[in-house]
């Protein structure tokens, strides 16, 4: 018997009054105290006015359950069904949902309401070869990597012996085999990334929180025993944490806010966050995270929260993916950018530079052949007072005076 929520302690998610509340209300006052399974011999009736779907996934991250439910006939709560029964019956997900979040757990639910549609009577779904369950994507994405996995190790085992060779070998023995192999592998992956990282972690590059989140995914799931909690405690600094929210934004909508808006944030969220109790017994990266969803959620109506979010937080729970590497290639191409800039502007310099000293020598040298201070192109005369000749013959300049 599964229970329906992680414990008792969940609270609505942003919640609003619906035209459906009443249907929303009796579920939950069932839900929070019921386990159920589901029901093999369950048939949706042609009276049923709706049916419940409840998915469970962590916060920001990936799905553990989607479940569904209808009124029981008897009393007032429900019964477990299965998907098949709502394609049976032709429901339709209705636009009418409520969220519901549990802080202790890091828990997210979502309720949502199936009903027929009035409206058409075609069965739209009567001849869909497959449930929607093999088309949702994170099924899928499970049910791909379990037979890329079956794939890889049928196409890496030996062959087997043939019905004449003598000395078989088991499949129990071929898989110890494989399970050795892998595990000297492994060992061997995870020295050599006991040597590597702490030499990366003492140069975090332009962007250290990103790089800090990338190592110690790397340590957690692969067990490497590092101590990076200094380093957290290093890092963790606002204009840091600004930047890494800042460059996140970016990547959605660029110009809607402001590296020192988001700094006044995280300042804000820093200190609520160190006043509380848990912070000394918090992980850096679990501080990291309760500071950036402080701020996402001071902007919750923004625009830029609303398209970065989703993505930012998903960092946190399930490690490195295509955002956190766009993130890295947009600082190497502005790098790129501010080298060819700097070069450019150096170039310019250099040729003004140029100019200039070629000014200045046409300059010395037309000071070199004008007197300013005469106002007539020098000789190489001396210059004589001719006011003191007794011959006064009207200073033709002949004379040796």
């Amino acid at each position: 018997m599964a229970e329906l929520f992680c414990c008792l302690a969940i609270k609505p998610y942003r919640p609003q009054r619906l035209d459906h509340e009443a249907k929303f209300d009796r579920f939950m006052q069932w839900a929070k105290h019921a386990s159920s399974v589901p029901s093999d011999s369950f048939h949706i009736n042609s009276n049923l006015e709706y049916a419940v779907q409840l998915v469970k996934q962590v916060n920001f991250g990936p799905q553990e359950s989607i479940r569904y439910f209808a009124p029981a006939n008897s009393d007032s709560g429900f019964i477990e069904i299965t998907e098949n029964n709502l394609l049976e019956a032709n429901f339709e997900k209705l636009n009418s949902f409520k969220n519901f979040k549990c802080g202790s757990h890091n828990k997210f639910f979502e309720v949502n309401l199936y009903q027929k549609n009035p409206i058409n009577r075609h069965h739209w779904r009567a001849n869909l070869a497959r449930p929607s369950t093999d088309i949702d994507l994170s099924l899928k994405q499970k049910a791909e990597e379990k037979s890329s996995d079956i794939r890889a190790e049928s196409s890496t085992s030996p062959p087997g012996p043939t019905s004449g060779e003598s000395g078989s070998t088991s499949p129990k023995a071929e898989l110890q085999a494989e399970e050795n192999t892998n595990k000297i592998e492994s060992t061997a992956v995870k020295s050599a990334l006991r040597i590597l990282l702490p030499t990366v972690k003492t140069n975090l590059g332009p962007k250290p929180l990103a790089s800090l989140l990338c190592l110690d995914w790397v340590n957690e799931q692969l067990g490497l025993g590092l101590n990076l909690e200094k380093d957290w405690q290093t890092q963790l600094t606002s204009r840091n944490i600004a930047t890494f929210i800042f460059d996140y934004s970016r990547l959605s909508s660029v110009g809607s806010v402001t590296l020192a808006e988001i700094e006044n944030l995280v300042a804000l969220a820093m200190h609520r966050n160190s006043s509380s109790e848990n912070c000394q017994l918090q992980s850096g990266r679990k501080q990291f995270q309760e500071i950036v969803d402080q701020v996402l959620e001071a902007r919750a109506t923004s625009s830029w929260v609303f398209k970065s979010r989703e993505a930012m937080m998903r960092t946190f729970t399930t490690g490195p993916n295509e955002e956190l590497l766009k993130l890295f290639q947009h600082n190497d191409e502005e790098e790129q950018m501010s080298s060819l800039t700097d070069k450019f502007r150096l170039n310019v310099d250099d040729e003004n530079g140029d100019d200039d000293s070629q000014y200045d020598d046409d300059t010395n040298r037309y000071e070199e052949y004008y007197d300013d201070d005469v106002g007539s192109y020098s000789s190489d005369f001396e210059d004589k007072d001719l006011t003191a000749c007794d011959k006064e013959c009207g200073y033709c300049g002949r004379c040796p005076y």
